[in-house]
């Protein structure tokens, strides 16, 4: 099947659970369109997405960044933290029927957690338009929409799951659509996170990544369920060090001579330290 009919077959089961983000009212699929009672209309892509982005958003997460992320990810550097975060759910939640991840990316993530749940939908979120065209790369149970990640097209009371990976907290509107038993997974980086590729673009000097502020802040919104940490080795290979360097936003300030010097590499380890947090939101 093309990407169209999948993503038209998704839309019309679950669409129920995506709202109209100008005026929040119900979306129901018309010949390849959600439409609301309100009369806006968004047009299902070809490539198997929904836009529901009012207005254009400038960001420094480009094209290339997301296909350099997803050519990492295929290397298995967050596999670890993968296989944790479906321990994880499987613990507090035997039946996830919703999984949301806020900031999917390009859909690496949600994919690979989807694909272990099983029974599960998974709706992916990005307010980059690049990142969800590469996300539509997953099949499957998975619907993606660009979107608005402070005003969530997401219907009330609707999610078991939200995935909120290497991005910001919206406690607000997690509460909002979270059903009364469901929760949140937050990852986070750990003081160790991607230490041997920071070391090597700035040098030895670099601190330890302190979590601490990003913990509290999480805590002050949600009952911390439980806390793990995933800390795990892999060797990157030559050919995937320019991909390791552009992935991340770490590399954004280091000197050309030093990402230079590293695509003379003939390989490196690299630390994936992540802190996991399992939130119900304070009432």
């Amino acid at each position: 099947m093309k990407k169209i009919e999948i993503a038209t077959e998704l839309f019309r089961e679950h669409g129920h659970l995506i709202v109209c983000p100008a005026c929040h009212r119900n979306l129901t699929l018309l010949d390849k369109q959600l439409q609301c009672a309100g009369g806006h209309v968004y047009d299902l892509a070809k490539k198997g997405y929904v836009h529901l982005l009012q207005k254009v958003v400038n960001s420094d997460y480009t094209k290339e960044m997301f296909t350099a992320r997803r050519d990492i990810y295929n290397q298995g550097l967050y596999e670890p933290m993968i296989e944790h975060i479906g321990a994880l759910i499987q613990r507090h939640k035997e039946d996830v029927r919703e999984l949301l991840d806020v900031g999917c990316g390009e859909g690496s993530h949600l994919a690979s957690v989807q694909r272990r749940l099983g029974s599960s939908v998974g709706i992916g979120l990005d307010l980059s338009k690049d990142a969800i065209q590469k996300a539509t790369d997953f099949t499957g149970n998975l619907m993606w929409v660009v979107a608005n990640l402070e005003q969530l097209p997401v219907q009330d009371d609707s999610v078991d799951v939200i995935l909120n990976l290497f991005s910001p907290v919206n406690s607000r509107e997690f509460s909002r659509v979270l059903r009364s038993d469901g929760f949140v997974i937050k990852a986070m980086p750990g003081p160790d996170y991607l230490q041997e590729l920071r070391v090597r673009l700035y040098g030895d000097h670099i601190d330890p990544l302190d979590p601490t502020d990003v913990i509290e802040n999480f805590e002050r919104r949600f009952h911390i369920l439980e806390k793990e940490q995933v800390h795990k080795v892999k060797t990157v290979a030559r050919q995937h060090i320019p991909a390791l360097i552009h992935m991340t936003p770490v590399s954004w300030d280091a000197s050309v001579d030093r990402k230079e010097q590293m695509l003379h590499l003939t390989e490196l380890d690299v630390t994936v330290d992540v802190t996991l947090l399992v939130g119900k939101p304070r009432s």
